[in-house]
This record gives C-alpha cells, sequence and structure tokens, in this order.
C-alpha cells in the first residue's frame, strides 16, 4: 500500500512486456534456452558452479528449519539446495526433484523467522523471496491452486517487512536505522527492487 502512495498507477510510463501466462519457466531460463544451458554445463567457466550443482543434488533437506524462537534461523545452504533441486528439475523435466524442491521451499518460507535486525537483514529476506520464486517458477505444473496462493501470500508479508523496515523512500536514517535507503538509486535498487520485487512478480504473474 505504502509504494503505491508514492507510485499511481498512470503516473509513470510503464513497460510494454508482459509474461505469456501460463508460461513457465520464465525465470533466468525459458524452454528455448533449456538446450544451451545444458550444452554449456561442462565449460571451463561453468564446470565449478555445475560441480558444486551436483554435490548439492547429494544432499537431503526437508526444508524445515530449526526453532530458535524469535532469533534467526536462516539458512544459506538449505536454500541453495533447494535451488537446485529445482534447477534439476527444470532442466531434466524431473518429477522426483521438483515435488522435493516444491515441498522442500513451502516447508522453508514457513518455518524461516525474517529477521529485521543487523547489517542489510534485507538480503536474507530478499534471498528466501527470489529463491521461492524460482522454484516456483521452474515447477510450476506441480503447484495447486491453493499452494500458489499460500506462498504468494507468505511472499508478499516478507516484502511488506522489506519496504516497511527499510522506508526506501525516507532518506532520514535516524528514524528507521540501518534499513533506510533509496528505492532505485541504492542497495534498495540493485538487490531487492531488480532481483527480488521482480522476480515476485514475474514470477507470479499469472
Amino acid at each position: 500500500e505504502r509504494i503505491n502512495e508514492y507510485f499511481p498507477a498512470g503516473r509513470y510510463s510503464t513497460v510494454p512486456f508482459a509474461p505469456n501466462k501460463g508460461e513457465h519457466p520464465r525465470l533466468l531460463i525459458n524452454k528455448e534456452t533449456i538446450p544451451q544451458i545444458k550444452e554449456n554445463f561442462t565449460k571451463a567457466q561453468n564446470i565449478s558452479a555445475y560441480n558444486s550443482f551436483l554435490e548439492d543434488l547429494k544432499v537431503e533437506t526437508d526444508g524445515l528449519l530449526p526453532s530458535k524462537g524469535n532469533a534467526d534461523n536462516f539458512d544459506t545452504k538449505v536454500l541453495q539446495t533447494i535451488q537446485s533441486y529445482a534447477f534439476q528439475a527444470v532442466m531434466y523435466n524431473d518429477e522426483a526433484y521438483a515435488l522435493k524442491a516444491k515441498n522442500a521451499i513451502i516447508n522453508f518460507v514457513k518455518s524461516v523467522v525474517p529477521v529485521t535486525t543487523g547489517t542489510n537483514p534485507e538480503r536474507k529476506c530478499g534471498d528466501v523471496i527470489y529463491t521461492a520464486c524460482l522454484v516456483y517458477d521452474w515447477t510450476y505444473k506441480y503447484w495447486s491452486d491453493a499452494e500458489k496462493e499460500e506462498l504468494m501470500a507468505s511472499l508478499l508479508s516478507i516484502s511488506k517487512l522489506i519496504v516497511d523496515y527499510s522506508d526506501f523512500l525516507n532518506r532520514d536514517k535516524s528514524s528507521v536505522g540501518e534499513w533506510a535507503q533509496g528505492f532505485y538509486g541504492s542497495h534498495g535498487g540493485e538487490g531487492v527492487n531488480l532481483r527480488d520485487f521482480l522476480s515476485l512478480g514475474l514470477a507470479f504473474y499469472d
């Protein structure tokens, strides 16, 4: 709601582009690029990342994070593993890994405690949004309508945390602490806005 106060519909021109409804994947990957991505797996500049991906597939996780009360329980490795599950699914049309990725990201989003303190906590919140959107997009056909709606609601809740605590449009850091940053011209643009929020909009455009 707060963003709409500053950027009401019709004030600024919009990019004349929209994803084709129902067509997935669309984040980073589409059906036309999959063959080329596979071909490039073992090229010199990609082999390290490819081997890391293969190692991730050996890790078992259900995405549930141990509770630490109200303390930060974010786990980068678990999130990376879930993303690798989804990548395996989209590259090879692998139903088993698609379901593992979907169920794990649902559990992760339900059990993670979004942090609102420390240095740049919006990055962790953004990582959750971004990875969940990749998983959703890459495993789209395995999601029920109810699961889609529940995930969307959870990610919007995390997005609201970022907006509220960052106070993107208030440059007075004394009022909002370390999170204060510009929506386009600061870290808010390079990560939160142009990666995390954009991914959310594109993935759920349908």
